[in-house]
């Protein structure tokens, strides 16, 4: 009796036994084929916000471009013969975003948004044998054409990694226009330490370098470089040197425009008006040293020659706005064009509450490395440079109230596109 029951016993454990290793089996099986499906939906995923970005990239401009384009990226991206294919397994459609329900509603001309849907059937390999042979995905993205009123920012450099480069809690805030970078390096823009980009739209020419929380919105990679709009500007002209080797220290006065020769120091406790007009700095700095505070209301600064940089210290304090008109209208800061390439310009005031106008260093880098926020009492600016490098908690402000200053505008309006919202609408069994 006791070995009868103890081969019903042995006959037990082995069907268990074997029970338990096709349960391993068919768990092991699945986790292959949900591998598989995770791959093949972000393929899917990545497809449609493509080709809805690239719609929406012609979208405001040219509308039946943007149907074009879109139609034939998705036919192409999915690998489809023909517009048969495509609006079997995919679908293109034009309509409005609503950003308070964040709501996508198809409309007859409409040309705000474009929602991009796509649905595949992936085969399964293991699956199969349980009756699966196949599952469907599905994929949604919805972007829409923003309209930018500016560039503020442009960073001229065609190919250097970190042209724009951003540490230790550095922000650059640009909420109502755009930040543009020309390099076409795979680390273009690099942001480091808890900095931050946050603009209307960032385009960049190559790639970014930190994660995707530096970056609000996501920088639109891969994008076309932007001409310098000053290329052709004039330079102002140089006569003879007005002064020579100028210093101020230490009192309250009122400067002249005309050609510094050696440069202009303003240091100690000074506290200077500057009458307007062009100020050149030739063959010496503009350098704010210790705490002077510095304004000038219709001013702009030419440096040109050696050691010709804007040099402003972490104690000065400085208001500036362009002139109206003149050689210098709408600029500040302008660098002579023959100036050797990355020549370090520093702008350290703590704080530079208004730069109104534009910054215009098309040869050199741009360093903030200060405590403080600079230009953010401005109207607007535009900050046109080689290079731009902020680290120590600086936050370079871009205000866009062009309206609200009678300072002329130098960078224009720009399209941008959005991604919206991507996301997967279903994943169904059939």
């Amino acid at each position: 009796m006791l070995a009868r029951l103890w081969r019903e016993r042995d006959g037990a454990i082995g069907a268990v036994a074997a029970g338990a290793v096709a349960m391993m089996v068919a768990a092991g099986a699945l986790a292959v084929d949900g591998s598989h499906l995770h791959v093949e939906q972000n393929k899917l995923q990545t497809t449609v916000d493509e080709v809805a970005l690239a719609a929406a990239q012609r979208l405001a401009s040219d509308p039946e471009a943007a149907r074009r384009q879109a139609r034939l990226l998705a036919r192409l991206s999915f690998g489809l013969d023909d517009e048969d294919d495509l609006d079997a397994f995919a679908a293109v459609t034009f309509g409005r975003w609503d950003p308070e329900q964040r709501t996508f509603s198809e409309g007859e001309g409409a040309t705000g948004a474009v929602e991009v849907t796509a649905r595949t059937d992936v085969p399964m390999f293991f699956a199969a044998m349980l009756g699966f042979k196949s599952i469907a995905l599905e994929a949604r993205a919805v972007a829409r054409a923003a309209a930018v009123d500016s560039t503020c920012l442009l960073v001229l450099d065609p190919a250097a990694p970190r042209a724009l480069r951003l540490d230790s809690n550095a922000r650059v805030t640009a909420p109502d226009c755009a930040v543009v970078v020309n390099s076409s390096d795979g680390r273009a823009i690099e942001a480091r330490s808890n900095s931050v980009v946050r603009a209307a739209a960032i385009r960049v020419a190559g790639g970014v370098d930190g994660p995707a929380r530096h970056f609000d919105p996501q920088p639109l990679t891969g994008s076309a470089p932007l001409a310098d709009p000053l290329a052709k500007r004039a330079a102002p002209p140089v006569h003879v040197c007005s002064y020579t080797n100028r210093r101020v220290e230490d009192i309250t006065t009122v400067l002249q425009r005309g050609v510094y020769c050696g440069g202009l120091v303003i240091e100690g406790n000074a506290r200077v008006t500057l009458q307007h007009g062009v100020y050149v700095m030739k063959d010496g700095p503009f350098r704010l040293d210790s705490s002077p505070r510095v304004t000038g209301e219709g001013v702009g600064f030419f440096v040109t020659g050696s050691n010709a940089v804007i040099d402003f210290d972490s104690d000065s304090v400085v208001d500036l706005t362009a002139p109206e008109g003149g050689p210098l209208a709408g600029i500040v800061f302008f660098e002579d064009r023959a100036a050797p390439v990355l020549r370090t310009h520093r702008l350290n005031s703590n704080p530079a509450g208004r730069l109104e106008g534009a910054i215009h260093l098309s040869r050199g880098r741009l360093s903030l490395d200060i405590n403080s926020t600079i230009a953010a009492a401005s109207a607007y600016t535009n900050v046109l440079v080689r290079q731009l490098d902020l680290n120590s908690s600086a936050e370079l402000v871009l205000n866009a109230s062009h309206a609200d200053s009678a300072v002329p505008r130098t960078l224009h309006p720009l399209g941008s596109r959005q991604l919206i919202r991507s996301m997967i609408d279903a994943v169904t069994i059939v």
